[in-house]
């Protein structure tokens, strides 16, 4: 009977070693995707990341549209120093932006 004891306190450990070393391979496995999320989630980001400096290229040139206008009116006529550009007018650039969508 003394064999029966001694072959089950050597499953009980060999089961606690093994729960261990699997309770260490799914942490270093959570750790491993919060580090280094799934390929679907770093495609959103990266597509996320295009629109917006896509947005971003589009209002630039609106801008530099404006200041081509700005700079043609001064060949005109109106002296660049009289510029003040509090006095011109308010331009919608999201409301731009969308119409170039």
């Amino acid at each position: 009977m003394s064999v029966w004891p001694k072959e089950l306190k050597s499953t009980n450990e060999a089961l606690r070693a093994l729960q261990l070393q699997l309770e260490k391979a799914y942490q270093s496995n959570l750790q491993s995707t919060i580090l280094n999320p799934p390929n679907s989630t770093l495609t959103a980001i990266l597509e996320t990341k295009d629109a917006r400096i896509a947005t971003l290229e589009k209002e630039v040139a609106l801008l530099e549209q404006e200041l081509d206008r700005i700079r043609e009116c001064g060949l005109f006529g109106i002296s660049p120093p009289a510029l003040d550009f509090m006095d011109l007018p308010k331009t919608d650039y999201k409301r731009q932006v969308s119409q170039l969508k």
